[in-house]
């Protein structure tokens, strides 16, 4: 087996082979074909199990030459991606070189976004979950904002790049309003 391969494949059409054995058999098949794929040289002895064996262990070397022609495109794949890579590195200039910061900013300049009114906020939000608190809504709003249109994740701030798909995401944690008349209800009945 090629070395470094943990795997092989055994395919369902080959239980027709296998039914046919008796489960004696049939195990003693099984570890044939593990002896094989572990570069062991199984030679049964018993007719049934060599004529068993012979069209899995000729399928098995079908698959390992798959195999190989697969592990050599993905390593020329490799390489060729490698060499893409030290091609488009580009030498520091002298300029570059002074000014790193600058060009750490303009590696992470981000897609600006179109940013909504607090009107049209409001009312996205509120189309998508109507009893939503209206002042929890535009707290979000001012809050994103006052962060230029950032949000804290993992302690760290990530830019909105989307902000439909921001507050419909933060809607489950925004309050819901509670109906003016139920508070009433709740004030006006003592409990005894």
């Amino acid at each position: 087996m090629a070395e470094n391969k943990k795997g092989f494949v055994l395919y369902a059409d080959q239980k027709i082979i296998v039914d046919e054995l008796s489960d004696a058999q049939a195990g003693q098949l099984f570890k044939l074909i593990f002896a094989y794929v572990n570069d062991d040289d199984p030679q049964p002895k018993d007719q049934l199990l060599k004529l068993a064996f012979a069209p899995i262990k000729q399928q098995l070397k079908r698959d390992l030459v798959k195999y190989e022609s697969k592990r050599e495109q993905w390593s020329n794949a490799g390489k060729e991606s490698a060499r893409k890579r030290k091609e488009n590195k580009q030498p520091l200039t002298d300029v570059k070189k002074r000014s790193t910061v600058s060009t750490v900013k303009d590696k992470v300049k981000v897609k600006a976004i179109r940013k909504p009114t607090r009107g049209e906020f409001l009312e996205f939000a509120l189309s998508k979950k109507p009893n939503l608190d209206k002042e929890s809504v535009l707290l979000k709003f001012d809050a994103w904002e006052a962060n230029d249109w950032h949000t804290n994740k993992d302690g760290k701030e990530h830019p909105i790049k989307n902000w439909k798909t921001t507050i419909l995401n933060t809607i489950p944690f925004l309050k819901i309003e509670t109906p003016k008349n139920d508070l009433r209800a709740a004030h006006s009945n003592p409990v005894n």
